[in-house]
Parts: C-alpha cells; sequence; structure tokens
C-alpha cells in the first residue's frame, strides 16, 4: 500500500510539476490520473481544482471541491466514532 500511495504521489508531484512548467493539458492528465487510481489524495484534487479554475472551466472545479470535501468529512467522521469507541 506504501508502495501505490508513493506512485501516485509521484503522478501528483508530476502534475505539479507540468503546472508550474505551464504545461496546463499535461498537468491536468496527470492529476487526473492521480485521483482516479487514489481518491485520498487530497493535493491532486486541489491542484485540479485549481487548474480548472484558471482554465475557466468552474463546474468540474466545484464538482471535484465538493466530491473531496464529502469525502474528508466521512473521515472525520469515521474517526470521531472511533474516538468515541475508545473513550
Amino acid at each position: 500500500m506504501t508502495g501505490r500511495l508513493h506512485q501516485q504521489g509521484g503522478i501528483v508531484f508530476f502534475g505539479l510539476a507540468h503546472l508550474r512548467a505551464g504545461n496546463t493539458h499535461q498537468a491536468r492528465a496527470a492529476l487526473s490520473e492521480a485521483t482516479n487510481a487514489d481518491p485520498r489524495l487530497s493535493e491532486a484534487w486541489l491542484l485540479g481544482a485549481d487548474l480548472d479554475i484558471r482554465l475557466g472551466a468552474t463546474a468540474p472545479a466545484i464538482d471535484a471541491l465538493q466530491k473531496l470535501i464529502t469525502r474528508e468529512l466521512r473521515e472525520i467522521r469515521a474517526h470521531l466514532h472511533e474516538v468515541r469507541r475508545g473513550a
């Protein structure tokens, strides 16, 4: 699992490098690949939404951010449930 997560994190880094170089299409492809492979990569969701906003694609950005918020809230609730059970 750690190897897979590291690999996906590498794709995020690759996407960020493309973004910094101004290669928006390659950046979008790498960030989409990362979020499809591992939806837990919050950084990829955030970078992708930021890129979409810069490109004027606000609907996909909003959709991505809503998915991220929903997932994060589920994880927070699950964590709180575990804390309460253990207390």
